[in-house]
C-alpha cells in the first residue's frame, strides 16, 4: 500500500510593524508564518518538522499548532509537541541565533477516512529581523521546512522572502 505524500504550504500571515509594507521588514520587526502541512490517510512514522530561516531571521516565538480531527501524535497532543520544540543556532554570531525550529511528532495517525476532507496540521511562529553587520538594506531573506517521515519520505517548502529594510542615514 503506498500513501498519499504530505502536502506542505506556508506563507507570511502578518508583520508588527505599521510603517512597512508587503514584505519589507526592518530590524527588530516580527514576522509572522504560518506553515500548514495536510497529512495523508494512515501512519507516518518518525515524522518531524524541521524550518530554517536564512541568516539575519530569528525564530522568536510560537502561537499555536494545531491538527484536524483524526490526526494525532504519539508524543502526546499538539499542544505537548509543541511545548517540546527545539530552537537551535545554524553557525556563529547574532545573524545566526535561533534560526532552526524542530518538532518531533513521532507517528503521526490520520484516522480520518473522508476523502472529501482534508487533514492538516497548521504552525503558526514569529521570527524577527536581527540586528547585526551582517544583514543589509535590500537583502531577501527565506525560510524553508522539510517534513520527514519513515526516515527517508520528505515533503519541503519555502515562504515567500522578506526584503530587509533599514533608514538611509545621510
Amino acid at each position: 500500500v503506498t500513501l498519499a505524500s504530505v502536502a506542505l504550504a506556508k506563507s507570511v500571515t502578518a508583520t508588527n510593524n505599521t510603517d512597512t509594507t508587503g514584505n519589507n521588514v526592518v530590524v527588530g520587526e516580527e514576522i509572522t508564518y504560518t506553515l500548514t502541512a495536510t497529512i495523508p490517510e494512515g501512519q507516518l512514522t518518525s515524522a518531524t518538522l524541521v524550518d530554517t530561516t536564512d541568516a539575519c531571521l530569528a525564530i522568536t516565538g510560537f502561537d499555536s499548532l494545531n491538527a484536524s480531527g483524526g490526526v494525532s501524535s504519539t508524543n502526546g497532543s499538539m499542544a505537548a509537541v509543541l511545548a517540546a520544540v527545539s530552537v537551535a543556532n545554524v553557525g556563529g554570531g547574532t545573524a545566526n541565533d535561533g534560526r532552526r525550529l524542530t518538532l518531533d511528532f513521532g507517528t503521526l495517525t490520520n484516522s480520518d477516512t473522508n476523502n472529501a476532507s482534508a487533514e492538516t496540521i497548521t504552525l503558526v511562529y514569529r521570527a524577527t529581523a536581527v540586528n547585526s553587520a551582517s544583514c543589509s538594506r535590500g537583502d531577501a531573506r527565506n525560510n524553508s521546512a522539510v517534513m520527514t517521515w519513515d526516515t527517508t519520505s520528505t515533503a519541503t517548502v519555502s515562504a515567500t522572502d522578506v526584503i530587509i529594510q533599514e533608514p538611509a542615514v545621510t
